[in-house]
């Protein structure tokens, strides 16, 4: 699927509706007002992070809509070059001067929250918030320099090849490589959820968690909106809705798929919690309200927590690919897998849409 739309990228076969709706050519097009442009030219504009990761913290984006950095292609090598040295430029004139202590990159699909390329500039990276130090250091992201030198060697994204050899049991089909992807995914998860399970954490997983910390209220300037023994809720620091809130369980629990039928009773903690605080906040109509879980690698804090957004109907544009995606289960779906006791079943969705790949 991904590799289908990079195709139609380099085609530049798009909608209208996939640009009219990106909220990065809206900034582009300094169509958002409030987003204050740092740097511009024919090609690219750069401005902050609405969600830094680090003191400095820019997103450096091209004018033409581009899906992602497995869009690209040789012929795009100066675009990316560009792109990097517009970065480093901001970060000089922010008063950065320790260019060595700093991470440009991309992330990888399907570890995209805006499906338009966009590098990060990040200074000091050795100061990178905590919360966000799994999202800037994982397998799916990856460096300008190694972007680059993949580009020049014409060669596709080889992150097939690392998955390759960390189970070099697995044969790669360079046709379906997209589809063994997705299914190395679930089962990577998978392996991290009978962990979690068996409560398998170092005593570092839960110590720069950020969720744990603010559960254990060792972050001040979180408000906690509603507790109980087992779980906490508090506004989401990047909201995608008016209202966007996060009920976490205290306990340190991976994701979504790490719970079993033993967990349904947290689960319907969790939204109950999340209903009363929409009611505390004087939302009135909870049809119209969404309340779900990303599933890995779609997660940017690696400890299960609960979206509750309302209005619905007014999700912000930028995040309602987040939050409508393939990697989003309701509150309701989820509740539904659990109660058959049945492990979510998206590697068969996923063999339904690509049957030629063998699980």
């Amino acid at each position: 699927m991904a590799g289908e739309k990079c195709v139609s990228d380099n085609q530049q076969d798009f909608s209208d509706d996939d640009v009219e709706t990106c909220i990065f050519c809206q900034i582009a097009n300094r169509e958002y007002p409030h987003t204050e442009i740092l740097a511009e030219d024919e090609d690219i504009v750069c401005f902050e992070d609405i969600d830094p990761g680090a003191p400095h913290h820019y997103l450096v984006v091209p004018k033409k809509h581009i899906y992602s950095c497995l869009s690209l292609q040789a012929d795009d090598i100066k675009l990316v070059k560009k792109m990097a040295a517009v970065g480093r430029d901001v970060l000089k004139a922010k008063n950065v001067t320790n260019l060595e202590d700093i991470s440009l990159g991309f992330h990888v699909p399907p570890k995209i929250t805006v499906p338009h390329l966009h590098l990060h500039v990040l200074a000091p990276f050795s100061q990178v918030f905590k919360w966000a130090e799994f999202k800037y250091t994982s397998f799916w992201y990856i460096t300008e320099e190694e972007l680059l030198q993949r580009l020049m060697k014409n060669e596709k994204d080889e992150r097939i090849g690392h998955i390759n050899r960390i189970l070099p049991e697995v044969a790669i089909d360079p046709v379906g490589s997209v589809s063994f992807v997705l299914n190395t995914i679930v089962r990577m998860a998978g392996e991290k959820c009978v962990s979690d399970n068996q409560q398998d954490f170092s005593d570092d997983d839960v110590e720069t968690c950020i969720f744990c910390q603010i559960a254990n209220r060792e972050y001040p300037h979180t408000e906690i909106l509603a507790e109980d023994e087992d779980i906490v809720c508090f506004e989401d620091i990047d909201p995608g809705a008016p209202h966007h809130y996060l009920v976490v369980p205290k306990k340190h629990i991976y994701s979504c798929l790490s719970l079993q039928a033993d967990d349904i009773k947290l689960v319907k903690k969790m939204a109950a919690v999340g209903r009363d605080v929409l009611k505390a906040k004087n939302v009135t109509n909870l049809e119209d309200i969404s309340l779900g879980f990303h599933v890995p690698p779609k997660i940017t804090v690696p400890h299960l927590h609960l979206h509750v957004l309302a209005p619905f109907s007014q999700v912000f544009k930028w995040a309602e690919f987040k939050y409508t995606s393939f990697w989003y289960i309701t509150e309701e779906e989820l509740l539904q897998r659990l109660m058959k006791n049945e492990k979510d079943e998206r590697i068969g969705h996923i063999n339904r849409i690509l049957p030629e790949v063998a699980m």
